[in-house]
């Protein structure tokens, strides 16, 4: 068994203990973002066997693949001691036939050095592509995007496919400055002879032993993660929009259209990123002359190539002939001069609609898609370090609550985010409370929580938040819970208006890139049991929205530790019957009996209505006083 053989199949082991089931990472590069629930699964015999099921494919497959790569032909160059930069590429496709609402798919990239693009004729990020095609290759399972490095010692780049092919023999390995020990581990054991299967079974045992899962309780890594996040969420950015047009292709929207589509509209991505996080982040179009002819530049660069698309369909094709014209026209992009750098790339390529790059500064809309506010707050919020809203049981960008979900074809769109992404971006620090309920005194904890858009007229109040992060200190999760209020700069939330909603985010600390999933939305009555919390046994929370006052601005909202909790005494009651006949959206239907006053608490509400035009019968039991 070959060297690199050895390497992978210790790597498809490691990744089932070591990797976020919402981002598998692999060297050969795209992965479908579909659900999948497996950080649910914490027992240790359901983990045990999906590692050795992995490791049988991964037998099988290896032993009966053969690497094909072509060394003769003229767009492939053979490198030496290759370190390139990596990051998580996430492409969102337009829903059509050929792709469902949401289909989204994450790949690792690496950004070239200089002198290595300088080289490749110009060519900046290339896809990673091992000889196997297996999933969860380890060797980036602990990496992270605009942060890690990779090094070869050999590679293969392909300039016209924009790729880099990693060879049998090569040894690979990524680090960073918080590197795991398990990667260190593996890289290390390539290159060695002499290894059976067997001793690479037990290597991979002890990988993981030697590298647990980091999680919320490591100290060394909550102690650094304030530099973790090269993205500014925080200050003033500068934005440079690149117009990209071919020979026969070109973006449909003029110069002074996207101007205000992007800088100047009441809903676009400066006025929208401005409002969401109020004012503590702001973007403004870049201002400057080129290089070749002193044209004024005000947020705007008109780029020309020299392709038609009718001939090179392939966006690689024409993304790397674009970055090349426009570090002509103004230097060097990836210079600090530049904050954001969005691509307006023509028509003609395909049915993706936008993508960007993690924690970095680069994204790309297919023509119309860049006057969209939702696609431009969801590619912008990669760049800031922010991974999909998806929802459980559904597909990871399918919480629509925000930005970070699918978002249809909007033009003006009043949105924000999700708990989860609110915590993470640091907009409401003032308004945000770490409750581990757990180690809490008492067993019920009462939160007044308002919307985003409530965030200036209540500073002052410190009885009110904004985000409840309710911390599981041996877990890698954390739950998020937030008033979904739809109103002023949050009021075209798409869905679960005026709800709490509880999101879960499944892997990453609380600063650090992670998808989240939202897990409840409560209408006042209404609660949601976590089970297991921390993973302790017996011991569940309940989150209940317990009221709203102050004409919807305050939700009430209760955290219970279920086991040390009185048990409620139920007071004497009368029946009362109510009927309500669904409409074609039975979903949309509801209704609460709240009181006139108090916290506004709620005596019964609406059971979930699934049929449409269909009668309901509730019987609700309320208090004689």
């Amino acid at each position: 068994m070959n060297n690199f053989l050895q390497f992978l199949l210790i790597a498809t082991v490691l990744v089932s203990s070591a990797s976020s089931s919402t981002r598998a990472s692999t060297l050969r590069g795209s992965i479908v973002i579909t659900n999948d629930n497996s950080q649910d699964q914490d027992h240790q015999d359901q983990q045990r066997q999906r590692q050795q099921l992995q490791y049988q494919r991964a037998l099988k497959e290896l032993n009966n693949s053969n690497t094909v790569v072509s060394q003769s032909e003229h767009h492939r160059h053979l490198t030496e001691e290759t370190m390139c930069k990596l990051y998580i590429q996430d492409t969102i496709y337009d829903s059509t036939g050929a792709y469902p609402p949401g289909y989204s798919v994450e790949e690792w990239v690496c950004l070239l050095p200089p002198e290595l693009s300088a080289k490749h004729g110009g060519l900046q990020y290339v896809d990673i592509v091992d000889p196997e095609s297996v999933e969860g290759n380890v060797i980036l399972a602990y990496a992270r995007s605009g942060i890690s490095i990779l090094t070869v010692s050999e590679a293969i780049i392909d300039v016209q496919e924009s790729k880099m092919y990693i060879p049998r023999h090569s040894r690979a390995g990524v680090n960073d400055e918080h590197s795991s020990i398990a990667d260190q581990h593996v890289a290390n054991t390539m290159g060695q002879s002499g290894t059976t299967d067997n001793n690479i079974d037990e290597g991979a045992e002890n990988a993981l032993r030697r590298e647990p899962r980091r999680t919320n309780n490591d100290d060394h890594v909550n102690n650094n993660q304030g530099n973790q996040n090269l993205a500014k969420s925080m200050g003033n950015l500068k934005a440079l929009v690149i117009r990209v047009s071919a020979l026969d292709s070109e973006v449909t929207s003029k110069p002074d259209e996207l101007r205000n589509k992007i800088f100047e509209d009441g809903s676009c991505l400066a006025t929208q990123y401005a409002a969401c996080s109020n004012g503590k982040m702001t973007i403004s179009p870049y201002q400057g002359t080129t290089l070749d002819d002193g044209t004024s530049i005000n947020g705007i660069l008109d780029v020309q190539v020299n392709l038609t698309v009718s001939e090179n369909k392939e966006l690689n094709i024409l993304q790397t002939a674009a970055f090349k014209v426009a570090q002509e026209k103004v230097g060097d992009l990836h210079s600090s001069e530049f904050d954001l750098v969005m691509f307006c790339m023509p028509p003609g390529t395909g049915g993706w609609a936008a993508f960007a790059l993690v924690n970095n500064k680069f994204s790309y809309y297919n023509n119309e898609r860049c006057t969209y506010v939702s696609a431009q707050m969801h590619e912008i919020g990669h760049n800031l370090n922010l991974a999909n809203s998806g929802q459980d049981g559904e597909s990871l960008t399918s919480d629509n609550t925000g930005f970070m979900g699918f978002t249809p074809r909007m033009g003006d769109t009043y949105m924000c985010f999700n708990p989860a992404k609110n915590y993470q971006l640091g907009w409401y620090n003032e308004k945000v409370q770490d409750y581990n309920p757990l180690a809490h005194k008492d067993a019920v904890r009462t939160f007044t929580m308002n919307g985003v858009s409530d965030y200036r007229r209540t500073i002052k109040d410190e009885s009110k938040t904004i985000v409840v992060r309710l911390e599981m200190p041996d877990m890698i999760q954390d739950y998020y819970i937030g008033y979904n209020r739809k109103d002023g700069i949050n009021r075209d939330t798409i869905e679960d208006e005026d709800k709490i909603t509880v999101v879960r985010k499944e892997a990453g600390l609380p600063k650090e890139y992670g998808a989240s999933s939202k897990n409840a939305a409560l209408s006042i009555g209404q609660s949601y049991v976590i089970e297991n919390f921390n993973d302790e046994k017996g011991r569940s929370i309940e989150i209940k929205y317990a009221g709203n006052t102050n004409d919807g601005l305050d939700a009430i909202v209760t955290v219970t530790d279920v086991k040390n909790a009185p048990k409620p005494e139920k007071a004497p009651c009368a029946n009362h019957v109510i009927e309500l006949t669904t409409d074609k959206y039975p979903q949309d239907n509801s209704w609460a009996i709240v009181e006139d006053g108090g916290i506004g608490g709620a005596f019964g509400n609406n059971p979930e209505y699934k049929d449409a035009n269909t009668l309901y019968t509730t019987t609700v039991c309320l208090p004689y006083n």
